[in-house]
């Protein structure tokens, strides 16, 4: 390099060897989020093609050997379409960072040009793109280390390739390579949060059925995962990918059982838009649709460990939809005391690009980042003005903020009559329910006979004479008392305290930290029940939640938090029947001194 070029580089406004450092690390939230960047591009191209859109996310898994254990870990990734394929141009161009032929679309998926490459460096050190139109292919690539090294500042120029035999072979097995598509190959996967393809399809199989679940239902596109072994040309695991309705309304989805072929809710109330100002100050429409859980489906599903329950838990929210396309489920709505019921209905609100600005998309499309519960209270409160006057100002001002405010009004609107719904029609109407309406889970019930054994034995606790010498009146208060500090709001609080008192034995909550950080677990006996609230924020909960949720099943994973919370309420039951008040501050104090040096442990395990 010579010295004029090395001048000019050091004041390069994106020195690109330190810029793809910042590059790699740019937001997508794992490899499931980055596939989904190339394949909205795919279905994109496909746009007016007149036909349904194969894409083919391909897994090669290789054999590796790690201290005399034999194992398998993904090697590379492949992403194949049947869509319009790239000319030359247009292929240098998707890869270039901010490269894109639809910068001032108003529709569609595509728009900010930062999909390709960011999404595949994201993961991989290597990305290979493949493209053919009429039959005749050209290749090129982008590779991290060659990038640090200066060993090129520009995409290399296409070149004819043919698509590798290894991959051709496996396309074949299942989709017909058309005269026009495009092949993605990430390799050196460095950053891949997932090491075997298992992992990598269970979490990408859920999002992706979501994200793409109109396109799918409509037979715009079908989306399969696919894994083989390094050495051999079948097929080891092969899925179609079914829709994921957080409504559900579709049929023929990925729900659970009977409730795959058949609308698990329906819709409530009718759809309805409302129209918002883009940021020019032009109308724009904002559809609103939702649904509710049917009695049937309540009826049986109403326990938190019944399969569709486990999957509505993990689909709930505000879908929010972009050209078809789900940017992020929103949980800004939800209240954290009636999580329970939350799960229990779906809202979808769909816009078009032209209200990017107003809605904060992000380039990656993963979220909307202005899009939130705003209320014109809580303007009022960050700008230190009259609330009378905030929609005025927001107004004349032209603030996208006030289309925020308005959806967040009809969507509280619709919460409120959903929610008032989903309480009474949610009884259970089989009688042999131990409480009208009350949604005792697997955990509760195993808890409270338990106890409820212990009892018929003679063993009584603290919690149970409080039970029987507490007037109604008293165990409100004492709930009252209990919730004060959730910083819920007055109908959230009334919920709160009518769900607990319905309770048996147990109230098992999670909580984002507790008086004293240290402490693992809290136990106290609100209105005669043991409490039992677990510290989400510890690292003891930290380290066994989020080292084995993305290695196993939903159901595994519900059963992993129940154990560790049964484990929990029988010392909370066991100190309960302590008669001993001193014994009982003793205990107190060993178990917040447990909770610290597991703390230290643990920081000192994870190196912190």
């Amino acid at each position: 390099m010579d010295l004029t070029r090395e001048k000019m580089n050091e004041h390069t406004i994106i020195p690109p060897k330190y810029a793809i450092d910042s590059m790699m690390y740019s937001g997508y939230k794992d490899a499931a989020y980055a596939v989904s960047e190339l394949i909205d591009n795919s279905i994109q191209a496909g746009e007016n093609m007149g036909r349904k859109i194969d894409v083919q996310v391909i897994c090669i898994e290789r054999e590796t050997n790690n201290n005399d254990r034999r194992g398998l870990s993904i090697s590379h990734i492949g992403v194949y379409d049947n869509s319009s394929g790239m000319t030359t141009d247009v292929l240098q161009a998707a890869l270039q960072f901010g490269g894109t032929t639809r910068r001032y679309a108003a529709s569609g998926m595509g728009k900010f040009g930062m999909g390709l490459p960011n999404a595949s460096i994201s993961q991989a050190n290597r990305v290979e793109v493949y493209s053919w139109q009429n039959g005749e292919c050209f290749y090129t690539y982008l590779d991290v280390d060659e990038i640090k090294k200066e060993a090129y500042v520009n995409v290399p120029e296409p070149k004819k390739k043919n698509i590798p035999n290894e991959w051709k072979e496996r396309i074949e097995q299942y989709s017909k390579i058309e005269e026009s598509g495009t092949l993605v190959v990430w390799s050196n996967l460095d950053r891949l949060k997932w090491k075997r393809h298992t992992a990598f399809f269970q979490h990408t199989e859920f999002l992706i059925g979501r994200i793409y679940r109109y396109f799918i239902n409509d037979e715009k596109a079908s989306i399969r995962l696919s894994a083989y072994l390094e050495s051999e040309k079948e097929a080891t695991y092969s899925s179609l990918v079914k829709p994921n309705d957080p409504l559900y309304l579709m049929v023929g989805t990925n729900a659970p059982a009977e409730f795959s072929s058949k609308a698990a809710f329906e819709e409530f109330p009718e759809k309805r838009t409302i129209q918002v100002k883009d940021v020019y100050g032009n109308l724009q429409p904002v559809t609103i649709r939702s649904s509710v859980a049917t009695q049937e489906t309540r009826d049986i599903a109403h326990h938190n460990l019944h399969p569709l329950s486990k999957h509505a838990a993990r689909n709930v929210g505000i879908s929010l939809i972009r050209a078809g396309r789900e940017i992020e489920m929103n949980q800004t709505f939800l209240s954290s005391s009636i999580m329970t019921l939350e799960r229990w209905w779906g809202i979808e609100v769909s816009f078009e690009p032209t209200l990017d600005a107003v809605f904060g998309i992000t380039n990656n499309k993963q979220a909307a980042i202005n899009f939130r519960r705003l209320t014109k209270e809580d303007v009022a409160a960050e700008e230190q003005i009259n609330v009378t006057k905030v929609m005025d100002l927001l107004e004349e001002n032209n603030d996208p903020t006030k289309g925020i405010i308005d959806i967040t009004l009809e969507l509280e609107r619709i919460l409120r009559g959903i929610r008032a719904h989903v309480s009474k029609t949610g009884v259970p109407q089989n009688k042999s329910q131990k409480n009208d309406g009350d949604e005792t889970s697997l955990l509760e019930q195993a808890a409270d006979n338990t106890v409820n054994d212990r009892m018929s034995e003679g063993k009584i606790g603290a919690s149970d004479k409080k039970n029987q010498n507490q007037s109604e009146i008293e165990k409100r208060e004492d709930l009252e008392k209990e919730i004060e500090d959730k910083g819920l709001t007055s109908s959230e609080k009334e919920q709160t305290i009518i769900e607990w008192l319905k309770k048996d034995k147990f109230i098992f909550d999670y909580v984002d930290g507790l008086p004293y950080p240290s402490d693992i677990v809290s136990f106290s006996t609100p209105a005669g029940k043991i409490k039992v609230a677990v510290n989400t924020k510890h690292p003891v909960w930290i380290n066994i939640i989020e080292t084995i949720q993305n290695n196993v099943d939903d159901q595994t994973l519900e059963k992993v938090k129940d154990s560790i919370m049964l484990l929990f309420a029988s010392l909370a039951r066991a100190e309960d029947e302590i008669a001993d008040e001193r014994k009982k501050e003793i205990i107190l104090d060993h178990r917040s001194e447990w909770g610290r040096i597991a703390r230290d442990m643990l920081r000192k395990y994870n190196n912190e």
